[in-house]
């Protein structure tokens, strides 16, 4: 199928975001990213700059202002720097990043079946994207629309998972806090600094699931990249930067436990036995390809 024609996203009905039964799990996924590139790095969109002190031996306002303007433009080039997200003196990685480094890979990993497809792009952005992502991720080039919930009361399965505008999500994520980092303030390029964190630093964070089947389960940990349950998942590239240097942004994700709540379709020993068979079913179930992004990433060139 041509990469042009817009394809028919399937959708349906939410599922009702009070439900309870045996069909639907509650609890708290407990999960640690592991560094695996030489950095990382997440914007927090706080930046620093240096600026020059205000020249003493100047003598009328055009001068004073043309001097301070050109050494702020100097110095800000030389100087600028990106703080990694902070969350009371602690290195996070930002919930909201996790949540969208999931959904983005659920979303461009799915694939068409005549005409048709299980998933829309939740954001899309005007214009190409960049070469390096359509080449590592072949689904971006696919056209197809987003869900609008409001006016179609109707969304595709990952809406139904991670919400959409007027949708709540099933699945909500904490910050993930570092409990094993080491960061270096490094030079990207020309004015431009920032402060990364390291290889082999840990974070740790919760996935808080709230009513989803066993295999929209199977779906979230597809995302993460795992295949088994306690091993660590396939590398996933994760933050800014990832495309920019071969040293930086690759991670993956390692499920650590699952508590259920007392009204959770299944318990503890259910979800962690079971939980592979999910992922299988829901990669058959959606029609998802699993891309090797650190390979595809390295042949870049």
């Amino acid at each position: 199928m041509s990469t042009h024609s817009r394809l028919v996203v399937i959708k349906k009905s939410p599922t009702p975001r009070n439900i309870v039964g045996k069909e639907f799990i509650y609890g708290i996924l407990s999960t640690e990213i592991k560094v695996l590139s030489k950095y990382i790095f997440v914007d927090s969109g706080r930046l620093t700059r240096h600026l020059p002190e205000v020249p003493t031996k100047v003598y009328n306002t055009e001068r004073i202002i043309s001097s301070i303007s050109s050494k702020i433009e100097a110095e800000t080039r030389a100087f600028v720097s990106y703080n990694y997200p902070s969350r009371t003196r602690e290195l996070v990685v930002p919930g909201s990043s996790v949540k969208g480094n999931i959904r983005a890979r659920i979303e461009l990993s799915m694939y068409p079946r005549d005409g048709n497809i299980k998933s829309c792009f939740s954001v899309w952005r005007s214009g190409r994207a960049s070469w390096r992502h359509v080449k590592i991720f072949p689904g971006s080039k696919l056209s197809r629309e987003g869900c609008d919930y409001l006016n179609e009361y109707k969304v595709c399965p990952v809406c139904d998972v991670f919400g959409s505008s007027g949708l709540a999500s099933r699945v909500f994520f904490s910050d993930f806090i570092c409990k094993q980092c080491d960061t270096e303030n490094i030079s990207v390029r020309k004015g431009f600094r920032v402060e990364a964190v390291k290889k082999d630093s840990i974070f740790i964070g919760n996935m808080w699931i709230a009513g989803l089947r066993r295999i929209e389960v199977g779906l979230l940990l597809w995302g993460m990249g795992i295949d088994h349950i306690g091993r660590e998942g396939m590398p996933a590239l994760f933050g800014r930067l990832k495309y920019a240097r071969p040293d930086f942004g690759v991670i993956s994700y390692r499920v650590l436990d699952f508590t259920p709540a007392t009204y959770s379709g299944v318990d503890r020993e259910e979800f962690l036995s079971n939980a592979d068979n999910w992922i299988k079913e829901a990669e058959d179930e959606y029609w998802l390809k699993r891309v090797d992004e650190l390979s595809a990433k390295e042949n870049l060139g």
